[in-house]
């Protein structure tokens, strides 16, 4: 029997790569998403496929959350990325 490939998934503009930097285009706003949000040696030039934006976007969700709980138990500052040191 053989096995058959999934289908990847595209993008919602229909290619399977886009570049970082035509993310918000393509998806309309997602946030804040920057190279480093899609791992190291990525440009915004670099392509990336449907997944990446996936986990990036759950990557820069996960971070946000983070900082809101710390900013609340006051351990972060508001809008300071670090500890505080009192």
């Amino acid at each position: 029997m053989a096995t058959q490939n999934p289908t990847p998934r595209l993008h919602p503009n229909g290619k399977r790569k886009i570049r970082i930097c035509d993310v918000e285009d393509v998806y309309g706003y997602i946030g804040e998403l920057t190279p480093q949000c899609y791992g190291r040696n990525k440009g915004w030039n670099s392509l990336v496929t449907p997944e990446e934006v996936d986990a990036a976007s759950d990557q820069l969700d996960a971070q946000g959350v983070y900082e809101e709980a710390m900013t609340g138990f006051g351990v972060l500052d508001p809008g300071v990325h670090g500890y505080n040191s009192d």
